[in-house]
């Protein structure tokens, strides 16, 4: 606000509060006036105190980014605009980490004080911009600050392998986005609890998800898409995170060794750290679906689909630190708006049955995300009857959960 307004406004507010008191005064005219005289003078102290705050202040009460901030980061995103679209891979997936970097340097800098996360997101976005623009060596290795860790293992093993897939070229931006949100996925969980964290490792899993239907539709594919490993073994949490509690960063083999697609055999990680590991310490795997389909223009549950959140509720009831996102989606038919009512209706429907089985609504969070992020495998019909669907995003702590995609309830259009 221009100073001159805001002190008019200030003076018109002081003044309209002392007329109030005035009238209502039933003092000598010389103690009224000392009195709307010392009113007005507060009130305006108080005022000009008040916008001086709010301009330096953010829309959430924090203090907002800088002038300087604020052209330093244009400047970054301006710089990192043409290797985002580069020939190379390997470029657009550095670029693309650089770019996520800086956003989460952005989120962080809108707490109370910049924090070491945002310090050390700011530090990996000049590393990487000065090795784009230098022409060096340019390294694939997602670092994981001391106040993240490795969570989610099976998203970094997914992760991993895409950089090797034959279709990576085609995914390579959303595998660099991936990883980053999963840093700060972690690191919102490590602070703050699920309850912040949970959107942040659904999207990290959206991304992959999405990066992996690139990789395997990818148009430089020249030979029959490799078959997906399977059986991939990981270190433990307290190899890779330390047997301290809280966030100090990746401790163990990093990153996660996973087989070549030229080979399905497994392979383990390359070194394994001497840490003394208690059976306490050894963190349970829980295998467990995390979706479910729907018939055309249909938010009902079917019976094969209740077969599928029968195996989930039995998990929840099993494990009460597990939290649970149901994201609903739609095929791209209908319009906007009402394939966004639709998939907050397929949300509800297994939030409603997750919870007549007996799951504490507490611990679910859904969302409609409408005919976004569409599934592409396979003919029409079962592209959109893999798109009508509720994706479930588990959390839980010290507790590793194998969620997998489940077709056995899928409802093609006849």
């Amino acid at each position: 606000m221009n100073p001159i307004n805001a002190l008019r406004d200030s003076l018109s507010v002081a003044n309209g509060l002392a007329e109030t008191v005035f009238a209502k005064s039933v003092f000598a005219k010389t103690g009224i006036a000392e009195k709307r005289l010392s009113f007005s003078v507060v009130l305006l102290a108080a005022s000009i105190g008040l916008h001086a705050q709010a301009a330096s202040t953010s829309e959430g009460g924090f203090p907002a980014p800088t002038a300087k901030t604020l052209a330093r980061d244009a400047d970054y995103r301006t710089r990192l605009t043409p290797f985002l679209t580069a020939d190379s891979a390997t470029t657009r997936y550095v670029a693309a980490q650089a770019q996520t970097w800086l956003n989460y340097a952005g989120h962080e800098s809108s707490e109370a004080s910049p924090t070491d996360a945002h310090h050390f997101a700011v530090l990996e976005v000049e590393r990487l911009l000065k090795a784009l623009e230098q022409g060096s060596a340019l390294s694939m290795v997602t670092p994981v600050p001391p106040t993240s860790g490795v969570m989610r293992r099976d998203l970094w093993a997914t992760a991993e392998l895409l950089k090797k897939h034959p279709g990576f070229s085609c995914a390579a931006n959303q595998v660099a986005e991936g990883e980053v949100t999963l840093v700060w996925a972690a690191a919102e969980y490590c602070e703050l609890g699920w309850r912040h964290a949970r959107e942040h490792f659904s999207s990290a899993q959206r991304l992959l998800d999405s990066a992996r239907q690139q990789a395997e539709s990818c148009s430089d594919l020249t030979a029959p898409v490799p078959a997906w490993p399977t059986d991939i073994q990981y270190p433990s949490f307290v190899e890779l995170n330390g047997s301290e509690k809280g966030c100090q960063g990746v401790k163990g083999p990093w990153p996660l060794a996973v087989p070549d697609f030229s080979s399905s055999a497994p392979t383990q990680p390359a070194t394994e750290p001497s840490i003394p590991l208690s059976p306490a310490a050894q963190a349970e795997v829980l295998a467990i679906p995390r979706n479910v389909h729907f018939a055309l223009d249909k938010y009902e549950l079917s019976p094969e689909s209740m077969n599928v959140l029968g195996e989930i509720t039995q998990a929840l009831k099993k494990y009460p630190q597990i939290s649970a996102t149901l994201i609903g989606y739609t095929d791209p038919r209908a319009s906007v708006a009402y394939n966004q009512r639709l998939s907050d209706r397929r949300a509800r429907s297994v939030e409603n049955y997750l919870v007549q089985q007996g799951v504490d609504r507490n611990r679910l969070a859904k969302m409609g995300k409408g005919e976004t992020e569409q599934i592409s495998r396979g003919d029409f019909v079962t592209s959109t009857a893999l798109s009508r669907r509720v994706e479930i995003v588990f959390v839980a702590d010290g507790l590793e959960i194998h969620a997998t995609e489940q077709e056995q309830d899928l409802q093609r259009e006849k």
